[in-house]
């Protein structure tokens, strides 16, 4: 039952008998009024301009109280913070949730508004058009954007909004999956943690998969590295320590080679066979 709700009979100023069904005519229709949804809404159109909405609600008194609800259908849409005046009662602010203005686009011609006093300003507690909130997308691909005001609209793929190193920091870690990145040009420092493909030669690696042992070098093939052992053959010899390789020329003769007294002078020290004497027309 729209309001203002009235009783159809009065009885103190009678002078004559009332008859019983006017009194029960009176308790039908406050029953009624009751039981009728209507009657617990605070609802009237707007009369007043873009951002300065006016309601006047006929018959019901509207003295401003936390907690007072009132839906109106804006005329209107604003387009920056709004305010509300009920039946005269004075101008309060419209702010969303968290305190803040409204944005351009909140509220919406002939879109229906439910706002609530909270003993300062009218909070809206609908958002009448989905605007300045997240407006869906049917095309493309598209990512959710905080307007600061306690809504979202929807941004364009692929736009830094924050900068990395920016106010969230550098990340440290993470996991991506399916990324691409483009050639690494850049002058770096340090190590590549957890590479696990083979780094060719071709960009600055040896091919190698192997890990060799001690004494191992890494060996041109024309086309790549090996790792391969260095050998000789005696009387050389190679002792292998850890990243070093040690030649030795064992057994090899050093030193004077003394001749018997019958050595003539200009003579040539030689083998003479090999168990013979070793200097050369010695007796």
């Amino acid at each position: 039952m729209t309001k203002p709700v009235s009783v159809p009979n009065t009885f103190a100023t009678a002078t004559t008998t009332i008859p019983l069904s006017q009194l029960d005519g009176n308790f039908t229709n406050v029953a009624n009024s009751i039981n009728d949804a209507n009657t617990y809404s605070n609802y009237a159109a707007d009369t007043g301009v873009a951002n300065a909405y006016l309601v006047t609600l006929s018959g019901v008194s509207t003295t401003y109280s936390a907690g007072l609800r009132i839906q109106f259908k804006a005329t209107n849409a604003n387009t920056g913070a709004s305010t509300l005046n009920v039946n005269g009662g004075g101008v309060k602010n419209i702010t969303f949730q968290n305190a803040a203005a409204l944005t351009s686009g909140t509220i919406t011609a002939n879109s229906i508004v439910d706002v609530m006093y909270d003993g300062t300003q009218f909070l809206l507690m609908n958002d009448p058009f989905s605007t300045g909130k997240y407006a869906p997308q049917t095309t493309g691909t598209a990512i959710l954007k905080g307007n600061g005001s306690g809504g979202f609209s929807s941004a364009t793929a692929g736009t830094d909004y924050v900068a990395p190193g920016g106010a969230l920091g550098t990340p440290s870690s993470g996991t991506l999956t399916n990324c691409t990145f483009p050639t690494l040009n850049q002058n770096t420092t340090g190590t590549a943690a957890g590479l696990s493909a083979t780094l060719v030669v071709g960009s600055g690696g040896t091919g190698v998969t192997t890990t060799p042992t001690n004494g191992q070098l890494l060996i041109g093939n024309g086309t790549n590295y090996t790792v391969a052992n260095l050998t000789v053959s005696p009387p050389l010899s190679i002792t292998n320590t850890a990243g070093g390789i040690a030649l030795s020329a064992a057994g090899l003769g050093v030193g004077d080679v003394v001749g018997p007294a019958s050595a003539t002078d200009n003579a040539i020290a030689r083998f003479d066979s090999t168990t013979g004497k070793i200097i050369q027309n010695s007796s």
